[in-house]
């Protein structure tokens, strides 16, 4: 069996107090908002009642789309 040097995921680091302060960070740039009123229109055009899968997951900063809009959502994120 060869030795692979076996490193954590880029992703990995992202975690606790990083994730935590991820989504504040963001709010501020100005992407952010433009980010979530494209979603929340595209999400408009779909009929109420649609089962939802969001893969990665992230910080959950889309599922108040999904709940205004009676989506049943799914989530996958990987964690520790």
């Amino acid at each position: 069996m060869s030795n692979i040097n076996m490193k954590k995921a880029k992703g990995d680091r992202y975690y606790g107090g990083t994730a935590a302060k991820y989504d504040q960070v963001r709010q501020k740039q100005a992407w952010w908002h433009i980010e979530q009123e494209a979603l929340g229109s595209l999400l408009d055009t779909l009929p109420k009642g649609l089962s939802v899968v969001d893969i990665p997951f992230g910080t959950g900063r889309f599922v108040p789309h999904y709940l205004e809009r009676g989506f049943d959502s799914a989530v996958w994120k990987n964690a520790e």
